[in-house]
């Protein structure tokens, strides 16, 4: 059935959201209402359509024979519309938990009966926003084919490691090249930022800047190696002893845990 989805609509105690796929040659896009150039985590976005469209659950009672409210359903804010190719929309209401916690109430409105879903459809329609959000994609680096690694801290000096030629024909590698460019793990705080100023990044603590030869596709679509830089800037600390950082100067933030940045922090 997802695959039969034009629209998918629902609300949660955090936000509303409504995406539509939009078709443009032989590809497709969801596209966020309101927010056209919102970049969505369609994998995440389909996972929490796809819960509803394999529904499996216990069936309760018919929502016309007892009061809604008892169940969680009169004012629930947890609602989903899927809304089909051929214009038919399948309409979900989700309740309260359980007695015991065997999963939540859920009214399919289309037919008006009151079924016994597992929790898990629960956690998908409270998924929070930034969740919905497709982060960056980071280009990866073997340490050999770094030339320069440096780090400049805020008010102090900037270090620089390069390869070391040992003088019989081999080459050894600063041991901060390995690994280096995994710079942040997939948690995302910010998208579109405006403020950087919050997150400590308008003037970074550390700024690591790389030079490396990265995989570069030219015009006519042929893979060849060039001259490619990657910058990295480490601001606050997190409430969790992590950090805010901002690559390549872009709109977003993320948090990069404490030991990955440790390599970069003076000592």
């Amino acid at each position: 059935m997802l695959k039969d989805v034009e629209t998918i609509a629902f609300t949660n105690e955090e936000d509303s959201y409504e995406f539509s796929w939009v078709k443009e040659d032989n590809f497709g896009n969801w596209i966020r209402k309101g927010e056209e150039d919102f970049p969505t985590n369609e994998e995440k976005l389909q996972a929490i359509a796809g819960s509803f469209c394999e529904l499996s659950g216990a069936y309760q009672v018919d929502a016309a024979k007892v009061d809604t409210a008892d169940y969680g359903l009169k004012d629930t804010n947890r609602v989903m519309k899927l809304t089909l190719t051929d214009g038919t929309v399948h309409s979900f209401r989700l309740g309260d938990e359980t007695p015991y916690s065997e999963g939540h109430y859920l009214l399919y409105e289309n037919t008006g009966k009151i079924y016994v879903v597992a929790s898990n459809l629960n956690n998908q329609i409270t998924t929070k926003a930034i969740k919905l959000v497709q982060g960056e994609t980071f280009p990866s680096a073997e340490p050999e084919s770094i030339t320069e690694l440096r780090i400049e801290v805020r008010d102090g000096e900037t270090i620089s490691y390069v390869p070391i030629d040992n003088g019989d024909g081999t080459i050894s590698y600063p041991s901060i090249f390995y690994d280096s460019m995994r710079f942040v793990a997939s948690t995302i705080e910010e998208y579109n930022c405006k403020d950087f100023g919050k997150y400590g990044l308008e003037d970074p603590y550390v700024t690591v800047t790389i030079d490396y030869l990265g995989y570069v596709f030219d015009e006519g679509g042929m893979l060849h190696r060039e001259p490619c830089t990657m910058v990295l800037e480490i601001g606050d600390k997190t409430v969790s002893d992590n950090y805010f950082v901002r690559v390549d100067g872009s709109d977003f933030v993320y948090i990069m845990i404490a030991s990955h940045a440790q390599k970069y922090l003076p000592q």
